[in-house]
């Protein structure tokens, strides 16, 4: 199921943008069994992927242990987060208030 879900995923993403995607596992062991998490990051560019990593690192870390995002941490070993890393032609996201738009792969 997982695998269907990337292709699609791919396909899509792959249509909608010539730059670099990647898929990395930054939680969990991938087993299929276990309950997949997917992150994708739009609006970040080339430039901005290390801070997108570490703002799911982020995520991931307050998921899996801060006492308010219960019942995550006692579940947290049937989880699988996986981080979609989407190179945005542009930074940022659109603002319509604003007319201001966003060359993004999700745009």
């Amino acid at each position: 199921m997982l695998v269907t879900f990337f292709s699609f995923i791919f396909l899509f993403l792959f249509s909608q943008v010539a730059l670099s995607t990647e898929i990395n596992l930054v939680h969990g062991d991938g087993d299929s069994l276990k309950v997949d998490l997917i992150v994708i990051g739009d609006g970040y560019s080339l430039q901005d992927q290390d801070h997108y990593h570490q703002r799911v690192d982020e995520l991931v870390d307050y998921m899996f242990t801060s006492a308010k995002s219960a019942p995550y941490p006692r579940y947290q070993n049937f989880i699988n987060v996986w981080r979609i890393d989407l190179m945005s032609r542009e930074s940022g996201i659109d603002d319509i208030d604003a007319g201001i738009y966003k060359d993004t792969p999700l745009h």
